[in-house]
Order: structure tokens, then sequence, then C-alpha cells
């Protein structure tokens, strides 16, 4: 049996990822000089991030791979520590993460 992170969907959905928030980092540093059209691709960058980011959480979620249970354990205390109600953290975590993406994205234009 393989490693819930051996899998080759996981890896691409990380290696992504991992490219995805490289051009956010890059992109942030010039984000006091943006447009609004560059502002809401940036926004729209993070959107992507984070849709990702809820995929992959629900793949661990739902599996039961000594790995995956880790990183389980691993986002809930992330969660707890971030001052959110452990059983619904993750959840509550990308709602508020939704909702400034939201805020961010009403703003570009200011």
């Amino acid at each position: 049996m393989s490693g819930f992170f051996d899998s080759e969907i996981v890896k691409e959905q990380i290696k992504e990822m991992e490219d995805l928030q490289q051009e956010i980092i890059e992109r942030t540093m010039s984000a006091p000089f943006m447009g609004g059209p560059e502002k809401k691709e940036h926004v729209e960058l993070m959107r992507q991030f984070l849709d990702k980011q809820k995929n992959l959480c629900f793949r661990i979620q739902l599996s039961q791979d000594p790995q995956a249970l880790e990183m389980k354990e691993r986002i809930k205390e992330a969660a707890i520590m971030l001052g959110m109600d452990p059983e619904s953290g993750i959840n509550e975590f990308f709602e508020k993460m939704d909702e400034t993406l939201d805020y961010l994205e009403e703003i570009a234009d200011e």
C-alpha cells in the first residue's frame, strides 16, 4: 500500500499549489503598485490556490492513510492555534478566506 502523499494525483496537486504559491508571493511584492485589473487577477490566483487547498483537505479528510490522518491532525491543531472551533476549524477557515477574497475583489477598483 502506498502512502497518501505518494499518489500521483496528490503529488500533482501539491506541485500546482507550490507553483501558484510562488506566483502569489512574487506578485504580492508589487501589489501596492497594481491597478484594478491586476489586483483582481491577483485575487483570482489566491482563489485558485484556496480552491486547491480545499480540494486537498477534502481528500485528506476522506483518507484513512496514516500520512493523511497525521496531516488531518496537524490541520486541526493549526485551526485551534488560529482560534477556530476544532470541530468546524478547517471549514470555518475556508469560509473566512472566501469572505476575505470577496472583500479584496470588491475593493480592487478603489
